[in-house]
């Protein structure tokens, strides 16, 4: 547990010097950038579910927000697509994918093609009390 508090406290890459100027709501790139490149960082060692690097960047995570003064729920990202494509619509779009793909002189021959549309609802609570959910599309 010490090594897990070390890492926490010890923060590979640090938020830019304005991040707490920024202000509540705001958020800029080089913000994002150092984030991105703290919990990606080697001592973190891939934070696998239960350990203690998972638990370590779980809490620099929360210091950060809470340095950032957020308060209730995240903003809606509008990652969820609300249309939902239909069996045809989906083989529609693999036969234009596969058509399109065979008009390219260089390629005589297709091994198929595909579409597919996946629907996600992640739901999040830690024991540290956060608690949040997100919905995605994806589409392939």
């Amino acid at each position: 547990m010490a090594a897990a508090l070390s890492i926490a406290a010890t923060p590979a890459v640090s938020a830019p010097a304005h991040a707490s100027k920024v202000g509540a709501g705001k958020v800029c790139a080089d913000c994002v950038k150092a984030t991105m490149q703290r919990l990606v960082a080697p001592d973190m060692k891939g934070r696998a579910c239960g350990t203690a690097e998972e638990n370590a960047a779980a809490r620099w995570l929360a210091d950060r927000l809470k340095a950032y003064h957020a308060k209730g729920a995240a903003p809606d990202l509008e990652q969820s697509d609300t249309a939902r494509p239909s069996p045809e619509q989906l083989l529609e779009m693999a036969r234009a994918c596969e058509a399109a793909s065979l008009a390219i002189p260089e390629i005589a021959t297709s091994g198929g093609g595909g579409a597919s549309s996946e629907p996600s609802i992640f739901a999040y609570a830690t024991s540290n009390g956060f608690e949040g959910a997100e919905a995605s599309t994806s589409y392939r």
